[in-house]
């Protein structure tokens, strides 16, 4: 009762931070005067405005804590190329603003296939304390300019842009479940909306244009990517794959339709 809901859930993040930290040297002290807190409540000494006081130090102490460990969102931005260029790292890239509030570093890779980029993508990623997120761009998608920076206020899990086909109709390839009244649930896709700025649940999406929180994968099996294969022909691609594990894992995969990743022949 004395903090707030983004309190206790940045206390939570921290003791369970999987990124090679160690939470508890950063906060045991507030930690321990918390127990002398709810001691001293507990035996009933504590007049009126001492209580007051204590909480007001507690809630103190905790900004303090957020203060000193804050920890900066930092993402790798794989981008596979089918072939190099001599001025640019990343054409599709041209006029990228990265925001104020996080740290992007861009990576290309060449001639790997799906499965390959996106794991060396992965792997670089999880060798480096410093990055928080993994974002995929296909060398094919055109992002708007503030995407990232978009993706990225949501706190999601797996979170993508509306990947959209290579047709001038701005077709989505995320798909979300629907009731049905002839069966119990059938795919719908979720169609790219201009203001719609609010996330939604999908059962499969293009990962051409997502971001991932990188303790994602520190909890997920290795291989990472791989493709379902039946007959020796792919039945079940690494994207959706992976957003199938994600939701047995009970991670909620999400796209926001109002952020178009637009596909072109490049």
């Amino acid at each position: 009762d004395i903090f707030s809901k983004p309190d206790y859930d940045w206390v939570e993040m921290t003791l369970n931070r999987l990124d090679g930290t160690e939470p508890l040297q950063a906060l045991t002290p507030f930690i321990s005067e918390c127990d002398n807190y709810l001691k001293a409540r507990k035996s009933g000494e504590l007049k009126p405005w001492g209580e007051y006081s204590w909480q007001q130090r507690l809630i103190q102490m905790v900004n303090a804590c957020k203060g000193i460990y804050y920890r900066q969102k930092t993402v790798l931005l794989g981008v596979p190329q089918r072939k190099r260029y001599k001025e640019f790292l990343a054409p599709n890239l041209m006029g990228f603003i990265a925001p104020q509030s996080a740290r992007i570093n861009i990576k290309a890779c060449y001639s790997l296939g799906y499965c390959e980029s996106r794991s060396y993508f992965v792997e670089e990623a999880l060798a480096d304390p410093k990055y928080t997120h993994v974002m995929f761009l296909d060398d094919d998608v055109l992002l708007p300019l503030n995407a990232i920076d978009l993706l990225l206020s949501y706190n999601e899990t797996i979170i993508g842009a509306s990947y959209t086909k290579k047709n001038p109709l701005l077709e989505s390839t995320a798909t979300t479940c629907i009731p049905d009244p002839k069966f119990i649930y059938t795919n719908s896709s979720v169609p790219c909306l201009k203001d719609n700025l609010e996330p939604t649940p999908v059962n499969a999406l293009g990962l051409g244009a997502t971001l991932v929180d990188l303790d994602f994968f520190r909890n997920l099996p290795r291989p990472h990517f791989y493709f379902q294969l039946e007959n020796g022909k792919v039945l079940v691609g690494e994207d959706s794959l992976l957003v199938q594990r994600a939701m047995i894992s009970g991670v909620v995969p999400k796209i926001v339709s109002g952020i178009v990743a637009v596909h072109v022949n490049f």
